[in-house]
């Protein structure tokens, strides 16, 4: 898990990093974005579940944003899931053309 928060949390008036991680922990449960919980499956919410989206998965990723408008944390969310996953991409392109015999990592 990574975390990184922008500004100085202490003048927040609302715990951004809190609902993140809530937010990042109904994707990472259900492997869906927490959005689909709350349009379509509202009856798989769980007690202590925020109401906001903000979460995006892709393949193994999960990545949740908080701060914005929940649509804006969403977008947020999946440029960062995509960027892992092509920044992934280049490297393991990388490792077969220089040493093609290598196995995996």
């Amino acid at each position: 898990m990574i975390e990184s928060s922008l500004g100085n949390p202490s003048q927040w008036t609302i715990e951004f990093d809190k609902l993140a991680r809530k937010k990042a922990q109904q994707a990472w449960r259900n492997n869906t974005p927490n959005i689909h919980q709350q349009s379509v499956h509202p009856s798989s919410l769980r007690e202590g579940d925020v109401l906001f989206y903000g979460s995006f998965v892709y393949g193994d990723i999960v990545v949740a944003c908080s701060g914005v408008e929940q649509w804006y944390d969403m977008l947020i969310s999946s440029w960062i899931a995509l960027a892992i996953e092509q920044l992934t991409i280049s490297e393991y392109q990388s490792l077969k053309n220089t040493t093609p015999t290598q196995q995996f990592r």
